[in-house]
């Protein structure tokens, strides 16, 4: 029986030689399949008789190789061997070895040694052929940056990952800035203007320039901040006392 034959050829179609309706001839196969539950589910060797003869018959016998069988399915040799498997290596193959490894840093001899691109520029900018003339905002050039990574870090581990509005531990945190990233850029990197915050937390008690320009949704307790700020994609219509 070939491998592209169904065991069960009595109760489905043979698979069709087309290579081509092949894949689709088993992702039907699969589909039948769905809902059906399997004879021997909970059933243990203990508790059914049928179950110890399939245990018993199995037992001491190896299983096939189905990746040698698939190989074989398309015409791919299989049970190559190696030119030195069984061939022990002389003392100075294995130096030479060694050498080559030590000399091109391979393996253990990687630890500790320098990246090989350590010290020499990068490409960068107009280096790099994907450049496009920095249209980048700086907002996202900060937000990406190692230091407003390791702000953001010191900020959790400070608060214990504990969100400051709930006192849930862990989750979703976002680090969020007391006084607005955009209006005090000199607090950007400040510890003491950082605060642990979950997302729901943080879109309730965060700073947002639309909120505080709706006079609907502005708190009545919340501080007189400039209409104005310096977000580029952001550009708040002047009223009629302005």
């Amino acid at each position: 029986m070939t491998p592209q034959e169904n065991i069960l050829k009595d109760k489905i179609m043979p698979a069709p030689k087309d290579p081509n309706k092949y894949q689709e001839w088993i992702t039907n196969i699969s589909k039948g399949h769905i809902g059906q539950v399997c004879w021997m589910k909970g059933l243990t060797k203990e508790t059914d008789e049928r179950v110890r003869r399939i245990a018993d018959a199995k037992r001491g016998k190896k299983r096939p190789d189905v990746s040698r069988m698939r190989k074989a399915a398309k015409g791919i040799p299989t049970g190559r061997v190696p030119w030195n498997k069984g061939k022990p290596m002389s003392e100075e193959i294995k130096k030479k070895i060694s050498m080559h490894h030590k000399k091109n840093g391979v393996g253990k001899w990687m630890i500790g040694r320098p990246a090989y691109n350590k010290g020499k520029p990068g490409l960068k900018k107009e280096l790099n052929p994907n450049w496009q003339g920095g249209i980048t905002s700086i907002h996202q050039v900060i937000r990406q940056s190692l230091e407003y990574e390791e702000w953001r870090k010191a900020v959790f581990e400070r608060d214990n990952y504990t969100c400051q509005g709930c006192r849930k531990i862990g989750g979703w945190l976002e680090a969020d800035h007391i006084k607005p990233f955009s209006l005090y850029p000199e607090l950007r990197f400040e510890l003491s203007n950082g605060r642990t915050l979950c997302k729901p937390c943080h879109r309730k008690l965060g700073w947002n320039i639309f909120r505080e320009n709706n006079p609907r949704k502005k708190k009545k307790d919340a501080p007189e901040l400039p209409k104005y700020c310096d977000i580029p994609w952001v550009n708040p219509r002047p009223t009629h006392e302005e």
